[in-house]
């Protein structure tokens, strides 16, 4: 299960890696496009860091960090980073709460990206006739 979730995340970095530079050079004309792209990167790295922070603070019995930030920045884009860290750090792979809101966010972004996919192709397909 965790291969196949690799390459979705690794192919979703890529994407807004490539988004991102194709906004910056003025090849993707929409500016949304280029800060999804943004966002995922930095909210990526941001979870990727927390996450970490958060299971070494777990192993020293320190004050953690909330379920519901980790959860935002997932929700901001930070998904693909906090699927690395799960596996890295192998945190937050077993707790069955925290993976149900992951999934419903991983779901939710591919839905949303699929839409707003289908929508520029219809939208520019109706603008050319």
């Amino acid at each position: 299960m965790n291969d196949w979730l690799y390459r979705i995340s690794l192919a979703w970095l890529i994407a807004a890696i490539v988004l991102v530079l194709g906004y910056w050079t003025r090849w993707i004309p929409f500016w949304q496009a280029g800060l999804y792209g943004a966002s995922v990167l930095v909210c990526s790295l941001i979870s990727f860091l927390l996450n970490g922070y958060d299971k070494f603070q777990a192993r020293r019995e320190k004050r953690r960090i909330p379920e519901k930030w980790l959860h935002t920045l997932e929700l901001l884009g930070g998904w693909p980073g906090a699927h690395f860290a799960q596996q890295f750090f192998r945190h937050k792979t077993e707790k069955k709460g925290y993976r149900t809101v992951y999934w419903t966010i991983i779901f939710l972004h591919i839905a949303l990206v699929t839409t707003a996919i289908y929508f520029s192709v219809t939208t520019a397909n109706t603008n050319e006739k």
